[in-house]
């Protein structure tokens, strides 16, 4: 199975070498040479981001995500805010990327997992000055870029450059990052698996593509996916969903604010 062009459907690209030294060429979707493994994987995520619930639901989550980050900056600007070229209104410079990149990943792990991680909350109690603890999500955060930069390696670095003395420890620094974030996945798909258990019979899940990885049955009988696999998938839709929507997010915003005829325009619309 190999990519193909004028096709109405998304299926996986080429099979790359390297992919076998981090056992990704046989899960998720985006690089899985497993026709029925990447059929059946295809067909779970259709089934939960694709209905009318689940679009709903999703916009609903969306706009509540926003309305946080929207009150974060509120009460960063009381905490922070200056007056800044004699104007009256306070202000206060943020990091952009940073902040979207908390949005989308609080987004993902709600859709994809159902689960809270107060990333937005974690990323405002530190910029005022509040000595938390790092959590285990902000940790899967920081350690996710490094993570995808690691597939990219292992896909376009022969292993003989990877095993050179020299850049075996960056080659491993990769690694073991990947490694990391791939067990975080893996434990929260074990957790979840221990919930569902002890849920009652009268009880409903919660529509979210692990819940369905983990009930839903291949008419077959023929794909059985380990803890391992369903937590490559959520690895990877969080490496589809994150970096281009916040760097995307953050370019828009950046456009409108410094084209006022864009505003007005936008604004007007919404008016209207």
């Amino acid at each position: 199975m190999t990519s193909k062009k004028n096709n109405n459907y998304f299926i996986r690209v080429a099979t790359k070498t390297g992919l076998d030294d981090l056992q990704k060429g046989n899960v998720a979707i985006l690089y899985n040479s497993n026709f029925h493994s990447w059929s059946y994987v295809r067909k779970v995520l259709f089934k939960v981001v694709g209905s009318a619930n689940a679009l709903k639901d999703a916009a609903t989550l969306v706009n509540t995500i926003f309305g946080n980050l929207e009150k974060s900056w509120d009460n960063l600007i009381k905490e922070r805010g200056q007056c800044l070229n004699n104007e009256r209104e306070h202000s206060v410079e943020v990091d952009l990327v940073c902040w979207t990149k908390r949005v989308f990943a609080e987004i993902i792990m709600l859709l994809v997992a159902g689960q809270q991680s107060n990333l937005l909350s974690n990323y405002y109690d530190r910029i005022i000055g509040k000595n938390i603890q790092k959590s285990a999500d902000e940790d899967f955060l920081d350690r996710f870029s490094l993570a995808s930069d690691c597939v990219q390696y292992y896909i376009t670095v022969p292993p003989l450059i990877r095993n050179i003395p020299i850049v075996r420890r960056y080659t491993e620094y990769l690694h073991n990052n990947l490694i990391w974030t791939r067990e975080y996945a893996c434990n929260l798909v074990k957790q979840r698996k221990k919930d569902i258990k002890d849920f009652g019979i009268d009880e409903k899940l919660t529509s979210n593509v692990l819940n369905n990885l983990l009930t839903s049955k291949d008419i077959s009988n023929a794909i059985s996916l380990t803890d391992e696999e369903i937590g490559d998938n959520i690895v990877e839709m969080f490496s589809e969903g994150l970096d281009s929507p916040s760097n995307t997010l953050a370019f828009i915003i950046y456009f409108v604010g410094a084209n006022p005829d864009v505003e007005n325009s936008i604004i007007q619309e919404i008016k209207n």
